[in-house]
């Protein structure tokens, strides 16, 4: 039987995936080929109609990749530049729209927003406490209740506010400005009647000249172009019922809430915004924001005294492993989206889904993907001899597929789908002809991998603790 080998290899899981540092221009190749093939699993396994995904690392090459249909009946393959709706990464947009302006010395961040939109119902500065700043309001420190007093997010209209609903509706002060973390799409709804008012133009006019067309995000929008359902924008679907069974959502207008929500765009312009932001140059000579303003949005700028939460302006910020990650998602009727940034590394990753899932997103992709890529950077050149070993193995009844792919010098072994891929997988070093032992974290070495040959010379299984499994797919050229 194979449950031994199964168990054994769980254990050995705990085997080290690190070697000598080798310092790249771009993620590793076998770290996008794991990647590669763990996503493919998680689409299918997930049953997720639509997943994309765009890596781009410093100056080097954009690489993306695409799994699953963007229409109804699933025709149109997703591609790289597949639309999305992007909902709350529609912020970091916002946001740099008002750091444009505040570099233009048409306000601070620290000045008092009912100064600035004095109609627009705001608490003025109490004795014991500040005013309601730019800054509180980028930094979801506001006090403000999370949502305008209106239920757009009930389905299936999806009825947002007009900008008149909205500016006839003042906001609800949930607290003293600058006291906890408390998220608020109305807040930052308010920061793009700002844009608007100093900018003399429409929100989405004014994003579109001054911050989008600079930097050349031709398929970044602020609205979703429902004219392009199911061919460049992605059908939405909802999480699935107990059956298993999604429903298409509507594509929705987000109105007066667009510059929190109502936002479009692909992995691969989500990336070269997220570029943009670790301060690679702009194509056309001209930056929307100085070096030191894009730094300032992704400084810390509040933690929540309790949970210790910290924000930059709007950015989401977090600390993993010794690295600071600058990230914001998006949840959106029928669509996910991730954005994260790892600013020591230059790394940009992003991920869109054209489904809801119970989860968050950056827990069942974002944070493993991640994980796997700064892996990567350990990583010596690839061996091109172990190519002849790597492909699908098939080990049922035990699990879905088993891959064993280069991983460096060495052969790495993982059964999909994998919640977490790099915990999961097992790793092993050569240890003579069409042989392969597991190499722990200490350098020992664990239980044999070898490999049966056919009359051609050709690989045609592998064995672990004598147990065989028939390789049943070599790794793509």
């Amino acid at each position: 039987m194979n449950a031994p080998r199964s168990l054994l290899r769980a254990a050995a899981a705990v085997a080290s995936l690190l070697l000598a540092p080798v310092v790249l221009a771009q993620p590793h190749p076998d770290a996008l080929r794991l990647l590669d093939t763990w996503l493919a699993a998680q689409q299918r396994s997930l049953q997720l109609p639509a997943l994309s995904v765009a890596v781009q690392q410093g100056d080097g090459a954009l690489w993306s990749r695409a799994y699953g249909f963007v229409d109804a009946a699933r025709q149109r393959p997703a591609r790289g530049d597949t639309l999305y709706g992007i909902c709350s990464i529609s912020k970091v947009f916002t946001a740099s729209a008002v750091m444009r302006q505040v570099e233009q010395g048409r306000y601070a961040l620290d000045d008092d927003m009912a100064r600035l939109l004095p109609d627009a119902g705001l608490p003025a500065a109490g004795a014991e406490h500040g005013a309601l700043t730019v800054r509180s309001l980028l930094t979801h420190s506001s006090g403000l209740a999370r949502e305008a007093a209106f239920p757009y997010w009930e389905p299936p209209a999806f009825n947002f506010p007009t900008r008149a609903q909205l500016r006839a509706t003042p906001p609800e002060a949930l607290s003293a400005p600058r006291q906890h973390l408390h998220y608020s799409n109305h807040g930052i709804a308010l920061l793009g009647e700002l844009v608007e008012r100093q900018g003399g133009l429409p929100f989405g006019d004014w994003v579109q000249q001054q911050l989008l067309a600079p930097l050349g995000l031709k398929d970044t929008r602020p609205l979703l172009p429902a004219e392009l359902l199911g061919t460049r924008l992605a059908q939405g679907w909802s999480a699935p019922d107990r059956q298993g069974r999604r429903q298409p959502v509507p594509v929705y207008e987000a109105r007066a809430m667009t510059p929190s929500a109502g936002f479009s765009s692909s992995v691969e312009d989500l990336v070269r915004f997220g570029q943009w932001h670790l301060q690679a140059p702009v194509a056309a000579g001209v930056s929307p924001l100085t070096p030191a303003g894009r730094r300032e949005m992704q400084r810390v700028q509040f933690q929540d005294p309790q949970d210790r939460r910290l924000r930059g302006l709007v950015w989401r910020l977090a600390d993993e492993g010794g690295e600071r990650v600058v990230m914001h998602d998006g949840l959106c009727p029928g669509q996910v989206s991730l954005l994260a940034l790892v600013p020591q590394q230059g790394l940009a990753l992003a991920l869109a889904v054209s489904a809801n899932h119970s989860a968050w997103i950056d827990d069942y992709l974002g944070r493993p993907a991640r994980q796997l890529l700064l892996r990567g950077r350990s990583l010596s050149a690839s061996d091109p001899g172990l190519r002849e070993f790597a492909g699908r193995y098939d080990e049922s009844p035990w699990t879905s597929e088993t891959w064993l792919l280069p991983w460096g010098e060495r052969l790495l072994m993982l059964s999909l789908p994998s919640a977490d891929p790099l915990q999961e997988a097992t790793v092993f070093a050569p240890a003579g002809r069409d042989a392969f032992r597991v190499q722990r974290d200490d350098g020992s070495l664990g239980e044999w991998l070898r490999f049966e040959r056919d009359a051609q010379g050709q690989v045609r299984r592998a064995l672990m603790s004598h147990q065989g499994m028939p390789r049943v797919e070599r790794l793509a050229p």
